[in-house]
């Protein structure tokens, strides 16, 4: 039998195989075989009998015949023992080799960096899950059990798991493999909430359009960060009119999920009122809002003095007029443009419409209760949040809506009499907190 093929049938063991025990035979098979020689040897020499001086004992010598040859014992003697001797060191040789020998390093495989969270119950399973050793090409069949130790940024081993960056480091269990395989170990914040799926809106689409549903939508999670949208619009059919839902969900990597519907509806945009048309392009707003802004704002003015200017037009440049068009912002904001007119759903979608373009962050704000519709905007240049609305306000009633507090705001809806509520809104549902908001609403029936 082969060295190699010993190898290939005992990879793993630390004791001597079949071809010790077969020089072993053979050394006993030599041994007998010298005992052998030996009581030859000593049969040769035992000495004759000695006469005991009577005449029968004497006796003629016989005749002369030729001697036989005596039987060559020692020649014999000497081939066993050297032959032992030789098969003693080749099982010593064997052995120092088989106790001396190395393989190929074990292969780890199912490695990678894991993201673990500060609560989940079994990290020390989520650190071993699909991890498996085995054998090189040399021992490919032996498999081995798996160490993991957690270290520092040092080296050192982690005391304690806690939030943060850690190196991993797994480790066959075999003497020929002392190296192991390292990756990274991140241990998040518990995570219990959905992303946040901001920009989603309804939408408004003509007959055949195309539609780009994911413009302006993000999902974002407080632990991943940004995350995968996912859009479901398979129920919408562009080629007939109608509404439809559109679905928008995000789910981050704990699984925590989180889902915003809205309508889309399929409009005959060559429809028309004395407005103009009902159902307006964006790429007609867009041209106004576009040349409009050319006018009023340069690239070295401030997100603040944008706003400023933004307010001065709309307030300026719209006549106040009841009972305006106020089911889509845009047509709201195209009207006031091309009309001169409208109520404050129009000044609203008309600063909407221009903040937007200006990249200036914004929100919609409606009344909550009152005998009386109203809509203005929430604004953010980098300092907070802001009321903003460039409606004129009720005769007796002055005041200048640019970037407003909600102390201010609220100081104002108890002072104006003659419109109830002015600026309630539904404080539960406002994603943002607007700068100088108490812990509780006044002027309002909603606790915060």
């Amino acid at each position: 039998m082969s060295e190699d093929k010993n190898i290939q049938q005992e990879p793993g063991a630390e004791q001597p195989d079949t071809e010790i025990e077969a020089a072993e035979n053979e050394i006993d098979t030599a041994e007998a075989e010298i005992g052998a020689a030996e009581s030859a040897d000593n049969a040769e020499q035992v000495p004759a009998p000695e006469a005991d001086g009577s005449e029968a004992a004497v006796s003629e010598p016989a005749p002369d015949k030729p001697e036989a040859p005596l039987p060559e014992t020692a020649p014999a003697k000497h081939t066993a023992r050297n032959a032992v001797i030789a098969l003693l060191i080749a099982a010593a040789a064997f052995a120092v080799w088989w106790f001396t020998r190395s393989f190929e390093p074990a292969v780890i495989t199912g490695v990678e960096p894991i993201v673990v969270y500060e609560d989940d119950e079994d990290i020390p399973g989520i650190i071993m899950d699909g991890i498996e050793a085995h054998g090189a090409e040399d021992r490919k069949d032996k498999v081995f059990e798996v160490e993991y130790s957690v270290l520092n940024e040092d080296g050192s081993v982690a005391a304690k798991l806690a939030q943060g960056e850690y190196r991993l480091l797994y480790k066959a269990v075999d003497k020929h493999s002392p190296d192991g395989v390292e990756t990274t170990l991140t241990i998040l914040p518990p995570d219990h909430e959905g992303p946040v799926i901001e920009g989603a809106q309804d939408i408004i689409a003509g007959l055949g359009e195309t539609v780009s549903y994911r413009s302006g939508v993000t999902a974002t999670d407080a632990v991943d960060g940004e995350v995968m949208l996912k859009i479901d619009s398979s129920a919408v059919d562009l080629d007939t009119l109608g509404d439809y839902p559109v679905v928008y969900s995000a789910e981050d990597r704990r699984g925590n999920r989180s889902e915003v519907s809205v309508n889309l509806k399929v409009v005959d945009r060559t429809e028309e009122d004395e407005n103009g048309p009902i159902y307006l392009a964006e790429e007609t707003l867009d041209e106004i809002v576009n040349d409009i802004l050319t006018k009023i704002v340069t690239d070295d003015m401030s997100k603040l003095d944008k706003a400023r200017a933004i307010y001065n037009y709309v307030h300026s440049s719209i006549r106040y007029v009841n009972g305006n068009y106020s089911e889509d912002w845009r047509r709201g904001a195209y009207v006031g443009f091309t009309r001169g007119r409208g109520d404050c759903f129009n000044y609203f979608a008309c600063s909407k419409a221009l903040l937007t373009a200006a990249g200036i962050d914004n929100l919609d704000l409606e009344r909550y209760g009152g005998t009386t519709e109203h809509y203005w905007n929430l604004v953010n240049v980098g300092d907070g949040w802001y009321h903003f609305d460039a409606c004129p306000y009720p005769i007796g009633y002055p005041m200048n809506g640019f970037m407003i507090s909600e102390q201010q705001a609220r100081d104002y809806t108890e002072r104006c009499k003659s419109r109830v509520g002015y600026y309630v809104y539904d404080y539960s549902k406002c994603p943002v907190t607007v700068v100088g908001t108490p812990e509780t609403a006044t002027g309002s029936a909603i606790t915060m």
